[in-house]
């Protein structure tokens, strides 16, 4: 199935920050977890905010088991990457 099948998905902001963080490489939990407090930041222009989005543990794995389950994501020992369909 292709990604434009799973709107319903990626209509979660967490969802879309995730496979967004994932674009740009293969990551393990604890680097996706790290790199999603950063993500604001590019878009924020020259303000730098005090408070920093974060997302929980069980959040961040909810959010990647549904990915997986959906066929966006694949994981592959402890790292995750966007499924690639051919």
């Amino acid at each position: 199935m292709k990604l434009e099948d799973k709107n319903w998905v990626l209509e979660n902001y967490y969802r879309r920050l995730i496979v967004d963080i994932l674009m740009r490489g293969e990551k393990t939990e604890k680097e996706i977890e790290k790199e999603f407090k950063i993500t604001l930041s590019p878009y924020l222009s020259n303000y730098k905010p005090k408070v920093q989005i974060k997302i929980s543990s069980t959040s961040l794995k909810n959010h990647l088991n549904l990915l997986l389950r959906e066929g966006i994501v694949k994981k592959e020992k402890n790292r995750y990457r966007l499924f690639k369909s051919e």
